[in-house]
């Protein structure tokens, strides 16, 4: 597998994983006190939104991901209507934490109600987005290539998560990968992306409030930035932090975990963005060795 693609798919599900052990923990301090300096994956104890799951182990995003990235494989290409239909088929029957945007569209979808994604501004919509890269090489892709992937991005999105502010965060995210994975940094990926017209997403503003903090703690920035599931918030601490810790990714992974909050969605896709500037040499072996998807990602 190409090794810039190894490491956006192992930087991602690791991220989600290396996160559930403080998901949705909102107490920095319990975090800390609890369960000090987060640097393996835990199985998820501070709460019980996750049980059954244990250390290596993905949320529900991590989950709906691999969901995508199997039919991906299966297919050669990612088709909306299929996806949809084995989504609704995996999650009659999931075992994992449903959140509100899966219940709604779920229900949505049992109503026979068009569009059936929920209305919602949570991030991981956008981030799952990831999953589609092995349709989708980006390094050397030409103008036609790349509308097809942030096509598909937006598409898939809407499956779940049906607003047009998530439609252009997903753009966005998959125009930063496409520089990324085409040799610029961080900023400069970002800085290409926010240079694009959005109708809904005020990219450049969301960018300029990272960027401003970038001297500041991890920890007590993504506090004043909102640790919760939706944009702006998870979308300015994802920014922030990849810039942050673009040659440090192991502790901007960590630093993500213990700002607490969705730290999942956030890891997600941070662990992308790093995969994608720095391949996957950086991760450490034990989070390979545990991680439940280690053996599926190595066969792409």
């Amino acid at each position: 597998m190409d090794a810039q693609l190894h490491g956006i798919l192992l930087g991602a599900f690791a991220a989600d994983s290396l996160a559930l052990g403080a998901h949705w923990e909102y107490d920095q301090k319990r975090i800390a006190e609890t369960l000090g300096e987060v640097r393996e994956p835990l199985a998820p104890t501070l709460n019980a939104y996750h049980p059954g799951k244990g250390a290596g182990d993905l949320s529900h995003y991590g989950d709906q991901a691999v969901w995508l990235l199997r039919f991906v494989r299966e297919r050669g290409r990612f088709d909306a209507a299929g996806f949809a239909a084995r989504w609704r088929e995996q999650m009659r029957t999931y075992a994992g934490y449903m959140d509100h945007a899966s219940k709604d569209t779920l229900r949505n979808m049992e109503q026979g109600i068009e569009p059936s994604g929920a209305e919602t501004t949570d991030f991981a919509g956008p981030a799952r987005l990831v999953a589609l890269l092995p349709a989708h090489p980006l390094r050397g892709a030409g103008p036609d290539q790349i509308e097809a992937f942030l096509a598909d991005a937006v598409d898939q999105t809407r499956i779940t998560h049906n607003t047009p502010l998530l439609a252009e965060v997903a753009a966005f995210l998959g125009r930063s990968l496409h520089a990324l994975c085409n040799g610029a940094g961080m900023g400069e990926a970002f800085a290409a992306a926010a240079g694009e017209d959005y109708t809904h997403l005020p990219a450049q503003k969301w960018l300029t409030a990272a960027e401003s903090r970038l001297d500041h703690g991890a920890e007590q920035t993504l506090l004043a930035m909102g640790q919760a599931c939706g944009v702006p918030g998870a979308m300015l601490g994802t920014l922030f932090l990849a810039e942050k810790y673009e040659t440090d990714p192991v502790e901007g992974l960590v630093r993500n975990v213990m700002a607490g909050g969705d730290s999942c969605a956030r890891g997600f896709m941070l662990g992308a963005l790093f995969g994608a500037r720095n391949s996957g040499e950086w991760i450490p072996a034990s989070w390979r060795k545990i991680l439940s998807v280690t053996g599926e990602i190595e066969k792409i």
